[in-house]
């Protein structure tokens, strides 16, 4: 997700980046020395706080615990792999545009590209596709605006939801009405109830129908796994087991904290290597000139002479919360190995321009496309399937876009067109 700017937080990414929602640093060798803290307390408003408050507490997964039910076995995948990539291609095969259908998408936040752009990418798909599509703006859940989203769907009588980048809890009362009603509801870029909590914990499955990613991914959590899973990966097979790395660290719960979980996880596998600093952080630090920039500085000025690395897990941690503007005033651009991000315009030219190392992206206008072919699956009475979707490390050698401020879709793929024909084919 990409983050250009925070007005308010979000669910991502997208993160969002892609909303963010997020996870303990600790290196098998080496561990955490030291834990900077960007802000004391989580936020009394927000996406996060309002929905503890209006649909039940969403409960928090430690990164301590890595072995609970909901985390995988996690392993260090090579350079090779993060570069290739996890996605794949589209299917190859559909049912028809379901007759009649009118589906509505339900948008974290149309004033970020984090949110608008898959949203009016699944605008342009459903219109090949043939089907009725609608737009009902949660704008960032400002003044409950997720919820009140919703039910503006629901009062038109949809024939399915899309939820994109709002986390299950913040919605919960309107999801139930879409169940109870028989309304498919699926998530995209979004955790149901029942995933991202502690081992022990449970939840209320309320999303319907499954938006599977691609064949490692084929739900919301794993999704997410992954995503921090190869970041970790690509700074150890890169930078080998040495590592002497500055953690920037989500602790929100829900998608934030299962990709910081992942990532952690993944990086106390690297035996030589150590936590110098982990700098903690929910969305409300991620403004301009904010906690998350202070605690930054803090680091790096601390730590200058002796990380190799700094690991943030979204855009808006490299961009609007300042991230590699510390690390260029540090004058550590260069010197200091920075990654990920999630692979927005914004970053991508920071990586061309030799500001950043590298970040993890995704097709953000792919997902709307995804998201379109499954939900009409749904509408016929049928499984939905991997969709191609994945993430891939790019640098400035390898994956970036041919032009500045593109945004990523892989290379040497027309998936767009791989819809279309199959669309077409199926009448």
């Amino acid at each position: 997700m990409k983050w250009p700017y925070l007005k308010s937080p979000v669910l991502l990414i997208l993160a969002l980046v892609l909303g963010l929602a997020v996870v303990v640093a600790g290196c098998g060798g080496g561990g955490s020395s030291s834990s900077s803290t960007a802000t004391e307390q989580e936020p009394s408003g927000g996406e996060e706080a309002a929905g503890e408050e209006e649909a039940g507490e969403e409960e928090e997964a430690g990164t301590e615990d890595v072995a609970s039910e909901s985390e995988p076995e996690y392993k260090i995948l090579s350079e090779e792999e993060v570069l290739a990539g996890t996605g794949g291609k589209p299917p190859t095969s559909s049912p028809p545009a379901a007759e009649g259908a009118e589906i509505w998408w339900v948008s974290c936040g149309m004033q970020i590209p984090d949110c608008s752009v898959p949203a009016k990418s699944a605008e342009a798909a459903a219109k090949k596709l043939g089907v009725g599509f609608h737009i009902a703006d949660g704008k960032l859940n400002e003044n409950g605006g997720d919820l009140t989203a919703v039910k503006t769907a629901l009062a038109a009588n949809p024939s399915a939801l899309i939820i994109h980048g709002i986390s299950c809890n913040l919605i919960a009362p309107a999801l139930q009405e879409a169940k109870s009603r028989g309304i498919p509801v699926m998530g995209v870029e979004a955790l149901d109830c029942d995933e991202g909590l502690e081992e022990g914990e449970e939840g209320t499955e309320l999303f319907t129908a499954e938006m599977k990613y691609n064949e490692s991914a084929e739900s919301g959590l794993e999704y997410f796994q992954s995503w921090g899973n190869i970041a970790a990966s690509y700074m150890i097979d890169k930078l080998g087991e040495n590592i002497k790395l500055i953690n920037a660290e989500a602790t929100e719960a829900g998608l934030q904290k299962t990709v910081a979980t992942a990532y952690n996880a993944t990086f106390e596998l690297c035996k030589g290597c150590e936590v110098l600093d982990s700098i903690k952080f929910v969305s409300s630090d991620l403004a301009p000139g904010g906690a998350f920039a202070q605690a930054l500085r803090t680091s790096l000025v601390k730590d200058a002479s002796t990380a190799t690395a700094l690991y943030v897990p979204f855009d808006v941690n490299i961009t609007a919360a300042e991230g590699a503007a510390e690390v260029e005033k540090q004058g550590l651009t260069g010197k200091l190995f920075t990654c990920c991000g999630s692979g927005g315009a914004p970053v991508l030219d920071l990586v061309r321009a030799g500001k950043w190392s590298a970040t993890e992206s995704h097709s953000a206008e792919w997902m709307g496309w995804g998201a379109i072919d499954n939900i009409n699956r749904v509408l016929n009475e049928e499984e939905t399937v991997p969709e191609g979707i994945g993430f891939v490390i790019a640098t400035k050698e390898k994956n970036l876009p041919e032009n500045p401020e593109e945004e990523f879709n892989p290379p040497g793929l027309n998936w767009q067109q791989e819809y279309e024909k199959s669309w077409k084919a199926a009448g």
